[in-house]
């Protein structure tokens, strides 16, 4: 009820990502219990901290469930808030801003070049080779829709993520995931920011949650 059926703008992000969490780790156990069993785990953004929660390489859920609840990350700090945009793009006060994301139907390549001199626009995602997730300054994210004169499919409740945006708050993001970590046998983790498998422990799932949330995921 609190975002599935929601009508309004999701500014408060944390119960939709703690329920796409447990959406991801439910799926997971019924997969599991019908003797399915993963090799790899290939999470798309918040699906890399599901896959690591979901197959047991982290348990501490309860700690995880009590950072997100006190932490202003999801509240405030990356969620498109007016005055955490003009901080991070050092603009006047008085400026009026907001955040816009959504999918487009143009190649990366095609989408970098009507960024041109658009500084408050980004390539969150790459999805597919003729598919990206946009996001930044509203009115700069149209102007790229309007150069590309594509579709646009707007996204509610998009964190200012997979950008630079997050560079002011990273370490207290790593620190939001960093866990005891026994990472399953017979399971290859991926990251999608470094683009290749890691070993999780500690530290290297962390900086894997942090690489991907701090640069453009290029999935394919």
């Amino acid at each position: 009820a609190q975002f599935w059926n929601a009508t309004a703008p999701v500014t408060d992000q944390r119960a939709s990502i703690c329920g796409q969490v447990v959406l991801g780790a439910f799926v997971s156990d019924i997969a599991r219990s019908l003797d399915l069993r993963p090799d790899a785990a290939i999470g798309y953004s918040l699906g890399e901290s599901t896959s690591l929660f979901a197959l047991r390489a982290w348990t501490a859920r309860d700690e995880m469930l009590a950072r997100v609840t006190t932490s202003t990350l999801f509240t405030k700090d990356l969620t498109g808030e007016p005055d955490a945009l003009r901080r991070a793009w050092k603009l006047p006060a008085a400026q009026s801003v907001a955040w816009l994301a959504g999918l487009v139907d143009r190649p990366a390549e095609a989408v970098r070049a009507a960024m041109s001199g658009l500084a408050r626009a980004y390539i969150l995602i790459v999805n597919t080779p003729r598919e990206c997730v946009i996001g930044g300054d509203a009115e700069q994210v149209r102007a790229v829709v309007a150069k590309l004169g594509c579709h646009f499919f707007a996204l509610d409740g998009v964190s200012t993520v997979h950008c630079e945006l997050l560079k002011p708050m990273l370490e207290p993001y790593r620190e939001l995931h960093r866990f005891p970590t026994t990472p399953p046998a017979g399971v290859t983790f991926y990251s999608g920011g470094w683009g290749r498998s890691y070993l999780p422990d500690r530290e290297s799932a962390a900086d894997a949650i942090v690489a991907q949330a701090s640069a453009t995921i290029d999935f394919p």
